[in-house]
């Protein structure tokens, strides 16, 4: 009998190495597998909240004795009312645990959702050319250029090829010329976690482990988010070890291995302006040739600053 990798893989396919062939369109898939597997995205409730929800509409005494017809009409009526009280008028207005609809559901995700953003990413840094990821990486660590770019977002098919369930990362980038693993976190609203870097870590000793990358491939980890990290990487690596001797769970993470290689590993941070000023500067040095590309960057620096908590 398979099990729940078999049975993805069986369907979906797989991946051996980093350095196989993603196609962007693999982000598109990891779009749709984040709405079905949330959906709350398009609830703006969870499926049991929802659920609830109605069975207490219906169960309403003056309710319950009326025929099945007057019942759905009855429902359709306190679900209009409810999807029009909660559709906020301005863009940026707060978002509350109500039932939407499509619109009021559409601006959560366009300007609030860090999901939503991620997807985003994962299309947009998978087009995005060799040459654009060499100079954009180039700011953060050594790159020799004239290689080339595969990158991943946290969807089925990592996860069902990698087999890993300690960890998943936003989106992975990897140049087997560059011998290079770029772990690209994505922050919206969220706070690093109290172990991010050690899980980071570790996913880079396990993805060694399992051949998909090379054994002396190096590690950036880099934060992108609204505002840049102002703290000492080494002071927020050690905040993170007495945060896991704390918790038994999280032991795995102090293992000397581990320790080492998040030593190791070279940290960055970045704000979401900065990469979109950086996509705007990129592009205006292309010529009319490189048209695609040109539109591709300014599009994705245009909706970057259009996200909640992001300067414009």
């Amino acid at each position: 009998m398979m099990n729940s990798y078999e049975k993805y893989r069986n369907v979906f396919g797989s991946f051996a190495h980093l350095s196989d062939d993603a196609p962007w369109t693999e982000g598109v898939a990891g779009l749709v597998e984040w709405i079905l597997w949330e959906p709350r995205t398009i609830l703006g409730v969870s499926k049991a909240a929802y659920w609830k929800k109605i069975v207490a509409w219906a169960s309403e005494p003056e309710v319950a004795v009326l025929p099945m017809d007057a019942k759905v009409a009855y429902i359709e009526k306190k679900l209009a009312a409810e999807v029009s009280a909660n559709e906020a008028q301005d863009r940026y207005a707060a978002t509350h645990t109500h039932i939407v609809g499509p619109r009021e559901a559409l601006r959560r995700a366009k300007f609030f959702s860090e999901d939503y953003l991620n997807k985003e990413f994962d299309i947009f840094w998978n087009l995005a050319s060799d040459r654009f990821l060499d100079a954009f990486y180039g700011k953060f660590t050594t790159i020799a250029g004239g290689g080339s770019w595969t990158s991943r977002g946290n969807g089925g098919l990592v996860q069902n090829s990698v087999e890993l369930r300690t960890m998943q990362a936003d989106n992975l980038s990897y140049s087997r010329h560059e011998k290079l693993l770029v772990a690209n976190e994505l922050k919206l609203g969220a706070a690093k976690n109290a172990d991010q870097m050690l899980k980071y870590a570790h996913l880079h000793l396990e993805l060694k482990k399992r051949g998909f990358i090379e054994s002396n491939d190096r590690h950036l980890l880099l934060f992108i988010a609204p505002s840049v990290t102002a703290d000492a990487w080494g002071a927020q690596l050690d905040a993170e070890i007495r945060h896991c001797e704390k918790d038994k769970k999280l032991e795995y993470l102090l293992a000397e291995d581990v320790l080492a290689a998040a030593r190791a590993t070279t940290y960055a941070s970045v704000s979401w302006t900065e990469l979109a000023d950086f996509c705007d500067a990129f592009a205006a040095e292309l010529t009319a040739a490189a048209q695609t590309e040109q539109k591709l960057l300014r599009g994705f620096a245009s909706t970057v600053r259009q996200k909640s908590g992001v300067s414009r």
